[in-house]
């Protein structure tokens, strides 16, 4: 009799267990819905676009929402940002849904749109190409965003030299929000990969001394928009202030190719 009492016990308790625990996991996502908020966003001006045909204007915005979909913010996950585009009377609108800090991100990066930019944005793009032990020592991770405080960037600068990689300091780009940009590198003597190595960018300004930096690293011929005849090596996303700089390392064969942006003025807000 006290066997089965015992394993009846023991039943009781584990039903007991994972009754809490499915408890658990359905309580999950009502906490993390609790976190987000919705919000409409009017946009029904784009400075930066006043002379262009209606159809740029659509592109333009609908690129603006993709870089800030993927932006991280704060401790949001990756891409957890809901943001869809709308019509009203007044003009465009952003349906966002997202933690209060997202959504305030997405209204201070809409403000931006409507204020003509007095300077570019000026920017500095390194790629380097990394021997795997470099990468090792260093700890970069294929597809991990860091930021490259200045000694830490020159150390590792000094060792792709020391271990025969290759440094690629690109022209330095002034550009406008949302106005595509390309770069291109030198093939080395001594490439396997006789293709280009290119760069197609574009700058989303978030507000408060920031911008968005989205990049598309490919090698071969850059048609339009996107690379052509390209193999896409990388698409760092980065969120930059002046004076900063971040970096991201992608596979590429044997050897890493990392993506160093440097942010060196950002346009000054309105009335500064």
């Amino acid at each position: 009799y006290r066997p089965a009492m015992l394993r009846h016990s023991a039943l009781l308790w584990s039903l007991a267990c994972a009754g809490a625990l499915l408890l658990a996991q359905d309580q999950q996502p009502v906490v993390a819905q609790a976190l987000q908020s919705t919000r409409i966003v009017h946009c029904p001006d784009l400075a930066p676009f006043d002379a262009a045909a209606p159809q740029e204007r659509e592109k333009a915005l609908t690129r603006f929402v993709e870089v800030l979909r993927h932006l991280p913010v704060g401790e949001a996950p990756a891409r957890s940002l809901g943001l869809t585009i709308g019509t009203s009377q007044r003009g465009p609108v952003l349906m966002a849904r997202g933690t209060q800090e997202q959504l305030a991100l997405v209204t201070r990066a809409v403000q931006q749109l409507s204020v003509p930019a007095a300077t570019g944005t000026w920017l500095q793009i390194t790629l380097a190409r990394v021997p795997m032990v470099v990468a090792q020592a260093h700890r970069l991770l294929p597809g991990a965003t860091l930021a490259a405080e200045p000694a830490a960037l020159s150390e590792l600068l000094r060792d792709v030299g020391r271990q025969k990689g290759s440094v690629h300091n690109l022209t330095e780009v002034v550009t406008a929000p949302l106005a595509p940009f390309t770069r291109q590198a030198a093939v080395a003597a001594a490439a396997a990969d006789r293709r280009p190595l290119r760069v197609r960018g574009e700058v989303v300004l978030l507000g408060e001394g920031e911008v968005a930096l989205a990049l598309d690293v490919g090698r071969g011929a850059l048609g339009g928009e996107t690379p052509r005849a390209a193999s896409t090596v990388a698409k760092p996303l980065f969120r930059l202030a002046a004076g900063k700089s971040a970096m991201m390392m992608a596979l590429e064969g044997e050897t890493a190719l990392v993506v160093i942006a440097h942010c060196l003025d950002v346009p000054a807000a309105p009335g500064k």
